[in-house]
């Protein structure tokens, strides 16, 4: 009788504080039949974890929890929740869902006693006011994450809770981030890495710093609550979204060991709960994680992932999201060494890689047919089931189509050379020197591939075909490559070889060419492709090129207006600074007044040019004051050499070469020409020879630790046009009238490359 009594007070206790956690009377009925469940042995449950780490999931969903952001009436209110994002899977090839209630670090639209509830009714969002139900679903005696984990379970599916362990939404547009920034932050900017009025260059300023002690306890709290409130399958430590952690990383470091261990200790206190909770409620608990996929840029950034892996600690592995540094197979290898399930995280309705203008819609990046290359490239390297994040339409084609990769096989698709480009955030936006870390292409109109004259570039494309699947379904495979590039000089082509056959060029239309492929020459798996321009030479300058005119400039910017994103590419901006970017009087006046190691103010320009062809740059540059002499400069690098023309008040140098002449460039505008050709660098001044650098143009500048070398990325540093400022103590400002080069093997742009696969019915007999 005793226990008896003891049972029914315990229970008594629990119902109280689920009607005080606002926990629905169905989640205190679920901790009652708990109660009765015989006790779980470690044994047991390690047993039954290894089995429900391996079940199939053909797609997992990541719902970001935007669906309570509507309004509705009562009475159906949760039926239309449902409808929004849910209700529709059903009979689709979703095995999983992941559901996220984070708004922010700490703010959430779940009931918790441990975080702060997002209540806020409208906020705007891109200029429009949204609506949020969680309070009338409160009312209603549930909540989103209550609602999804029931109707998973009405429907056999499986869910987990996803926490997003650094989103930092709360630093975003000012129309909206002030409705995110919950009270924990407020009263604790200590925790935060960094502040609105001095943001750290990697990462969000919002984001928390997980050497903070209370940091990490609260987002164990948070995981805890969640175990021992709902009955999820799993968690999700969600690692990219966004990819920052430690303020010695935002700042420009990479991560200590002692970092490195403070993570890792929180995945174990998680991991060890999880399994606590699992034994009350006689089933497992799930951890997974989603993390970039490279074990040293994880390791840059704070996460030992492979540690992680090897100890036990994570049941699942989901990689990518806005950038990928590794073939799948680099992660599948990973993954199952230590036996754990790998899936292929495709993200890419929130890439924002450059679309080429003028291709059909079919052959654009986040449509039906890239989806199914990119997941048939996924399926192709071993991944265990597909993961798609931020991807919200229920009736999509893809919820029914990626899942089974045979069927798959046989559908129209396109192959990226690179599906995920070069968006914003890149691996660089996290931790400096990120992109280091990348083994992908990157080529879209945001990053494209210089062809040289002559110079052959190799690219491996993997394609995943079943032609003879095909022909038993009497379906007639019709294969075209597809190159697009910028600007192609008349006379000029591209030759483009696969698996060592040339293939026919069959159509050039704009900036469009057009290659037919046989299926016979299509290998299932890597497929590789070389490209080499054959170019028809430009007329090079006869006479004096100091004064020769020139009208067919390859880039001019006329400095007339700041430039501004996207239209300023593929310049690039280097500027830590204190200091100005202005117009006045139709001139551009840049002004470096910092005296910090990495203050300066200058913008960068790729251009790819060989070595052995004669290129000219012109600029029309009046210097107000420097104090050093890369206080007002121009860098140009063409691969084999790099110089600076340097602009002091009263002279001017070939900075490497140490030759100097002087000059007084403050009290007029002056014509700069710079003439490169092999080892030869001359500069030119109003038309008039003032630094002869015959046989000095050999500096390679590429390796040095000071100044803009330091910053500038590899490719960048090697091949690339820079003015401004190019010192961090030094100071500098000038007024620029126009930055402009030609040079006279001009290469074609490849600003984007796919192969698309068409599966044609047979041909009606007439």
């Amino acid at each position: 009788m005793k226990s008896h009594a003891n049972h029914a007070g315990l229970f008594f206790y629990i119902f109280i504080v689920a009607l005080f956690c606002g926990v629905s009377q169905k989640t205190a009925a679920a901790a009652e039949e708990g109660l009765k469940k015989p006790v779980v042995t470690p044994a047991k449950l390690e047993e039954m974890r290894k089995a429900a780490a391996h079940k199939q999931r053909r797609i997992i969903f990541n719902n970001d929890g935007d669906d309570a952001m509507f309004s509705g009436e009562s009475k159906t209110l949760i039926e239309e929740f449902l409808k929004k994002r849910t209700t529709p899977l059903l009979g689709s090839q979703v095995d999983t869902i992941f559901y996220s209630t984070a708004q922010s670090f700490g703010y959430f639209i779940h009931r918790t006693k441990v975080g702060e509830i997002f209540m806020t009714r409208k906020f705007p969002v891109e200029g429009q006011l949204r609506d949020n139900a969680f309070s009338d679903l409160i009312a209603l005696g549930t909540d989103p994450l209550q609602l999804m984990v029931e109707f998973c379970r009405k429907n056999n599916l499986e869910i987990f809770w996803s926490y997003r362990m650094n989103d930092p939404h709360d630093s975003y547009r000012t129309d909206y981030s002030p409705f995110f920034f919950p009270k924990l932050k407020k009263d604790h900017p200590e925790y935060l890495v960094g502040s609105k009025a001095k943001k750290p260059p990697y990462g969000n300023w919002t984001a928390m710093d997980y050497t903070q002690p209370e940091v990490r306890d609260l987002a164990f709290k948070y995981f805890e609550e969640v175990c021992q409130n709902y009955d999820v399958d799993g968690i999700e430590l969600d690692y990219f979204r966004d990819a920052i952690f430690f303020k010695s990383v935002a700042w420009g470091g990479q991560a200590s060991q002692a970092e490195l261990d403070m993570m890792t200790d929180l995945v174990r206190q998680i991991r060890k709960m999880t399994q606590a909770e699992g034994i009350k409620k006689g089933k497992p608990i799930l951890l997974s994680i989603r993390v970039p996929d490279s074990v040293e840029y994880c390791r840059a950034i704070g996460l030992d992932m492979e540690k992680w892996l090897a100890e036990g600690l994570v049941d699942m592995l989901t990689v990518t999201c806005l950038f990928q540094l590794n073939p799948w197979e680099y992660s599948v290898r990973l993954g199952h060494k230590y036996d754990v399930p790998v899936y292929a995280g495709l993200s890419d309705s929130r890439v924002r890689a450059g679309m080429a203008k003028g291709w059909p819609q079919d052959f654009q990046r986040n449509t039906t047919l890239f989806y199914h290359g990119y997941a048939m490239q996924a399926w192709q390297s071993g991944v265990d089931g597909i993961y798609m994040f931020n991807y919200f339409n229920p009736n999509a084609p893809a919820w029914r189509e990626l899942g089974d990769p045979k069927e798959l096989q046989i559908k129209n698709k396109v192959y990226f050379m690179s599906p995920r480009g070069y968006g914003l955030p890149s691996a660089g936006s996290y931790v400096k020197g990120g992109e280091k870390f990348r083994n992908t292409p990157t080529l879209c109109v945001e990053k494209p591939i210089y062809l040289l004259s002559n110079q052959t570039q190799k690219m491996t494309l993997v394609m995943a075909e079943n032609f003879p699947g095909a022909e038993k379904r009497k379906l007639r495979p019709e294969i075209t490559c597809h190159l697009w590039v910028k600007s192609m000089a008349e006379g000029n082509r591209v030759d483009v070889k696969m698996n060592g056959r040339l293939l026919e060029n069959i159509k050039a239309s704009g900036e469009s060419l057009d290659y037919r492929i046989e299926p016979a020459d299509v290998k299932n798996g890597d497929n590789v492709f070389e490209l080499t321009a054959r170019a028809a030479p430009r007329k090079e300058f006869s006479g004096n090129p100091g004064a020769m005119e020139i009208k067919d400039w390859d880039m001019a910017y006329v400095c007339d207006k700041v430039l501004v994103h996207p239209a300023q590419l593929p310049w690039r901006r280097l500027m830590n600074f204190d200091g100005i970017e202005q117009i006045q009087g139709n001139q551009l006046l840049l002004a470096d007044r910092g005296t910090d190691t990495a203050d300066m103010i200058n913008l960068a320009y790729p251009w790819h040019i060989l070595p052995e062809a004669l290129t000219v740059v012109e600029a029309r540059v009046r210097v107000v004051d420097s104090n050093d002499p890369l206080g007002v400069c121009i860098r140009v690098a063409n691969s084999a050499a790099a110089e600076y023309l340097t602009l002091s008040k009263d002279r001017i140098d070939l900075y490497f070469a140490k030759i100097s002449c002087p000059l007084d460039t403050t009290k007029d505008m002056h014509t700069y020409r710079i003439v490169l050709k092999g080892k030869d660098i001359r500069v030119y001044v109003d038309g008039t020879l003032k630094l002869d650098g015959a046989g000095k143009f050999t500096t390679a500048a590429f390796d040095r630790k000071e100044g803009v070398e330091n910053i500038l990325d590899t490719d960048w540093n090697k091949n690339s046009l820079l003015f401004g400022s190019a010192t961090g103590p030094g100071t500098g400002e000038a007024y620029w009238e126009y930055m402009k080069y030609y040079t006279e093997d001009k290469p074609v742009v490849l600003q984007d490359f796919i192969v698309a696969v068409t599966y044609l019915a047979p041909q009606a007999k007439p």
